[in-house]
């Protein structure tokens, strides 16, 4: 996970980066992760692809990853920066809420609690058509 300062450089660098395309930098950073993590996988000994019966699931994964990581590399490419980092921060309660109400998890006072002021926070930052 990255540290708060590692991230804010992160997406003041995709910013900035006008002659590389957000694909395009999604891709380098896939590369990077998996030449960095290949020594750990090999050394580990196990199958690289995973159990067998997980598979799917691995292939789902890497494929909804990798359309989340560029999906953000074009939030921070093409919207202001506070407009996006406030979007991409807004994204576990959105989780949360969705969790809610399509797969009937519960939802705690903590959960709620979280929900309530984010969505506050974002009233406040955001500038609202109607002020």
């Amino acid at each position: 996970m990255l540290s708060a300062t590692s991230y804010s450089l992160t997406t003041v660098f995709v910013k900035e980066m006008k002659n590389l395309d957000p694909g395009q930098l999604s891709f380098y950073r896939f590369i990077a992760m998996f030449a960095i993590s290949m020594p750990d996988a090999i050394k580990c000994g196990e199958n690289i692809l995973g159990p067998k019966d997980l598979r799917l699931l691995h292939l789902l994964r890497s494929i909804l990853g990798t359309t989340g990581n560029y999906l953000s590399y074009v939030a921070y490419h093409y919207l202001p920066l506070g407009d996006a980092a406030t979007i991409l921060a807004t994204l576990p309660v959105s989780v949360t809420i969705t969790a809610w109400i399509f797969l009937k998890e519960p939802c705690g006072i903590f959960q709620s609690f979280i929900t309530v002021i984010t969505v506050l926070a974002i009233s406040i930052t955001t500038k609202l058509p109607f002020f």
